[in-house]
Formats: C-alpha cells, sequence, structure tokens
C-alpha cells in the first residue's frame, strides 16, 4: 500500500512513517524543472501539432517554461497538473487564468493544490472558456 500527502505524518498501526513537508514537495517539483518543460513541450507539440507548429519551437518551449513558473505560483506540482494547465495556455490562450472564474478557481488557498486542475475544468463553463480566449471576463 503506497500512500502521501503534503504536509502529514503517516503511520502504519503505532509505527510513524513519513513526514513530507510542503517545502520538500516544492524542492522536488523545482529539481525536475529543466528535464519538465523539455518534455512538457514535446508533448505540446505531439498533443497539439496545429497551435504547437504555428508558434514555433523556441516559442513553444518558452511558452512551457512560463507555464512551468506560472503553475508553481498556484501551487500545481503533479506533472499531469503542470501539463494540463500549460496545454490550456497553448490551446485556449496564454492568459486564459486571468479569467476571473479560473483565477478564483486556481488562487482559492482552501483548495488543495492538487484538486486546483480538475475543478477549474469541471467548473468553467463553456461560455467562460469562450471569455477567456478572447481575454475578457
Amino acid at each position: 500500500m503506497t500512500a502521501f500527502a503534503i504536509g502529514a505524518h503517516f503511520a502504519v498501526g503505532e509505527t510513524e512513517m513519513l513526514t513530507i513537508t510542503p517545502d520538500q514537495w516544492i524542492a522536488l517539483a523545482q529539481s525536475q524543472k529543466p528535464l519538465t518543460t523539455e518534455a512538457v513541450a514535446r508533448r505540446l507539440q505531439a498533443d497539439f501539432p496545429e497551435p504547437s507548429q504555428t508558434l514555433g519551437p523556441n516559442a513553444l518551449l518558452a511558452l512551457a517554461a512560463s507555464s512551468l513558473e506560472i503553475a508553481d505560483r498556484y501551487g500545481l506540482w503533479a506533472h499531469n497538473d503542470r501539463y494540463a494547465y500549460a496545454s490550456l495556455r497553448l490551446v485556449v490562450g496564454p492568459d486564459f487564468d486571468l479569467h476571473p472564474r479560473a483565477q478564483r478557481i486556481l488562487s482559492q488557498p482552501n483548495t488543495p493544490p492538487d484538486q486546483r486542475m480538475s475543478l477549474l475544468l469541471e467548473r468553467m463553463r463553456r461560455g467562460q472558456w469562450l471569455e477567456a480566449a478572447e481575454g475578457r471576463p
């Protein structure tokens, strides 16, 4: 059985097993950033060839890098969340997260960071995505 959580103590029976602090998770995520930037750019190219080609390889790599930096600020450390965030910036628009609804979901301090992308995808309505793509609230 494998389990982990941020800032939690883990025990099996009476034996404490492991404690991982939020700072430790952030340090781990940041240590993987250079590899992740290139991997995200490659995956964006594979999954979204048309917008990636329109952007060009250097701009795509820059978008991947800036997406991961912004994802860090939102507390998104899981690779799938970081990739989802980058893909939304490519497909919807680089400032989609400035839409008030997206901003509330991604910045909600009471929502665990590992739930923010799922909530964003669940709670944003079609019209809100269109507004975000057009850069309006």
